[in-house]
């Protein structure tokens, strides 16, 4: 079945921002898919807009707070959108079926968080076909997770929303068998494959940005475990500034 996106005239599209708008975006990589899961849904803006722009698909809001999932609730009923949202309490993808979601949806997390919730699943991404991953924090500690367990990022963006930067992954299952040594000493070892093979120019304020945190915290690491590792990256770090 595919699913083509559509508007509804008579109503104003949800405002989502560029950083959920980018997440929606990526959904359609997968048009076949039937079922959307938001995992840690919040209010359920992301997946009732999804529900909207996409008129054939269903979907899951699920979240670790009841009162959260209310008020998904509650805004899937004000847009009409109740008939094809189902609401779930729980931690992580286990309120998923094996196979049940053709996408995941985890976003607003920090990145090890997000990896730890992959890694509970009993199958890669409870057998979704593609995952749309935003952290707000830890991406370095995401992308080597993805990497070493196989998972394969198809596409990466640099969002700016609100005056911060945002990346957001999507992702596939891992080929079976094949495990990588993620490369912790070059660019991609901090922002992934795809953005550093694509880097625009959001992608170089990044870039910026996060070498003068590292900068920053060199300034305090002189004597610990940490520096090596921290001089490591500012040198692969100002290697990308240069190609600016």
């Amino acid at each position: 079945m595919t699913t083509e996106p559509a508007t509804n005239p008579a109503r104003r599209p949800l405002s989502l921002g560029a950083r959920l708008d980018c997440v929606l975006d990526f959904t359609a990589t997968e048009p076949e898919a039937a079922c959307c899961a938001d995992i840690g849904c919040d209010h359920g803006r992301l997946i009732c807009a999804m529900l909207e722009r996409w008129t054939q698909r269903t979907g899951i809001a699920a979240d670790i707070s009841a009162p959260s999932l209310e008020k998904a609730k509650a805004l899937s009923l004000r847009r009409g959108l109740s008939d094809r949202l189902v609401t779930r309490v729980g931690d992580g993808l286990q309120v998923l079926a094996p196979g049940e979601a053709g996408i995941v949806i985890i976003c607003g997390m920090g990145g090890e968080l997000i990896a730890r919730l992959l890694a509970a699943c009993e199958t890669p991404l409870m057998g979704a076909r593609l995952a749309v991953l935003q952290p707000m924090r830890g991406t370095e500690e995401l992308n080597a997770w993805l990497f070493e367990n196989g998972y394969v990022t198809e596409r990466c963006r640099v969002v700016e929303d609100a005056g911060r930067l945002y990346e957001v992954l999507a992702v596939r299952p891992p080929q079976e068998g094949k495990r990588l040594v993620f490369p912790a000493d070059r660019p991609e070892g901090f922002f992934g494959i795809c953005p550093f093979a694509e880097r625009d120019a959001l992608f170089f304020q990044l870039v910026a940005r996060q070498l003068a945190q590292t900068e920053k915290r060199l300034a305090t690491a002189a004597g610990t475990p940490g520096e090596a590792v921290l001089k490591t990256k500012r040198e692969a770090l100002l290697k990308l500034k240069g190609e600016a």
